[in-house]
């Protein structure tokens, strides 16, 4: 409630500095109805005496004296200044009893947010249907003022027309009496509009004041009332009611409608809250997916190499098998040339027409040409030995090496060719 009351206060003083006396006036009354504090008192008594209402003033300024110690030196001074300035109007017929509302709306107060004016009315409302619910009369007069002067809503208006009314007081009703003039006379002049149900509605309320007042204000007899107005004065009285049991009803709904709201914003709230976690979750399994995936690239290309090298490794391998296969058989061929100069020697030997000389010259001849054929073969066998280490050193990146290997077995081969027919020769 404090909070309620500062704002009222604050926008009170904002609506006296553009000159909007009457909406200053009324914000005041309800910031001290609901805070309680002198200084929003103080300036609503300020505000009345400026717009005429010097009794009203006057009135309000003896019950803060009254006080006594409450006041401090400074406040008592300036209120009894203002008592006299009410005094110097009254006794000046300066005066008015009553200040109603100009037609039509209330002027805004300027620089302030829709927004926050918006949302003070609606806490003035719900505030002053809490008050009237609890029985405190004048609070909520003085709140539903406050959210008409706000708002410009006719309904706040009658809602405090209709407080007044039921404080059952001369001053009050007189006010509720001027205001359901005020309201009707507004509707007639086209600067506002009411449904039929709340037209029926003030123009009992209005009936019922006059007839308070005939009954109540001393001097003043109170007129009879004929059987055809009480009948229509209780059916407006139950239509009344039947009005404010909807309004509550409305207002019940529109509370709850609130609460669902809030209700709401905190399920897509916390809907939003899952919709992120699920997205870092997949973030996550992405990010595992990816990794997932180079260690099987990897996997792959270790398993390319190994297949590529294992295929090598067997061409390697039938390669050097050939080369066996090719020594073998030259071996073998070597052996069968010798078991046949052995057998060709063998029969010159024995041979009646052989001499020795035949015989040594066929021994001397058979043995060159299995030497030949065994350096051949060790010839051979030496150079492709030679040509598998230089391949080898060329794929380790030594073709350099390879090369001068190559070169130092071709002088060699040329020599080893010489001794062969020189030993032939011989």
């Amino acid at each position: 409630m404090a909070a309620l009351a500062e704002r009222l206060h604050e926008l009170g003083k904002r609506a006296n500095k553009q000159e909007l006396t009457q909406v200053a006036a009324a914000l005041f009354e309800a910031s001290y109805a609901v805070g309680g504090r002198l200084e929003p008192r103080i300036s609503a008594a300020n505000m009345r005496l400026r717009m005429g209402q010097a009794e009203l003033a006057r009135a309000e300024y003896e019950r803060l004296l009254s006080m006594g110690w409450q006041l401090d030196e400074k406040v008592r001074e300036i209120v009894l200044r203002k008592r006299a300035e009410a005094d110097g109007l009254i006794d000046s017929g300066m005066h008015v009893r009553h200040v109603t509302w100009p037609p039509g709306a209330p002027e805004m107060i300027q620089d302030v947010s829709a927004e926050l004016l918006r949302g003070v009315v609606e806490e003035l409302s719900q505030h002053g249907a809490r008050a009237n619910r609890e029985g405190r009369v004048a609070l909520a007069r003085d709140v539903y003022m406050a959210a008409f002067a706000l708002s410009g809503r006719i309904s706040m208006r009658i809602s405090a027309a209709n407080m007044s009314f039921k404080l059952s007081e001369v001053e009050a009703v007189h006010f509720a009496l001027s205001e359901y003039d005020a309201i009707l006379g507004n509707v007639a002049g086209g600067t506002a509009s009411l449904s039929s149900e709340h037209m029926d509605l003030v123009e009992h309320k209005r009936a019922a004041a006059v007839a308070w007042l005939k009954e109540n204000t001393p001097g003043v007899p109170a007129g009879p009332e004929d059987e055809e107005e009480a009948e229509r004065r209780a059916v407006l009285e139950e239509m009344a009611l039947e009005l404010a049991e909807l309004a509550e009803l409305e207002a019940v709904e529109a509370a709850a409608a609130e609460e669902q709201a809030q209700t709401a914003a905190l399920a897509a709230k916390a809907a939003q809250d899952e919709v992120h976690r699920a997205t870092l979750l997949i973030q996550s399994v992405v990010r595992g997916n990816r990794a997932r995936a180079v260690d099987i690239a990897a996997a792959k290309e270790a398993k390319d190499a190994a297949i590529a090298a294992a295929t090598t490794a067997v061409l390697e391998a039938e390669r050097l098998r050939k080369i066996a296969a090719t020594e073998e058989a030259e071996r073998l061929e070597a052996k069968a040339a010798a078991q046949d100069a052995a057998k060709q020697l063998a029969r010159n030997c024995v041979h009646p027409g052989g001499s020795k000389l035949n015989a040594s010259e066929t021994i001397l001849s058979a043995s060159i040409h299995t030497r030949n054929i065994q350096a051949a073969v060790t010839l051979q066998t030496t150079e492709r030995g030679r040509q598998a280490r230089c391949t080898a050193r060329a794929r380790r990146g030594g073709e350099g090496a390879a090369a001068r290997e190559k070169a130092n077995v071709v002088p060699a081969l040329a020599a080893q060719d010489t001794m062969a027919r020189a030993e032939a020769e011989a």
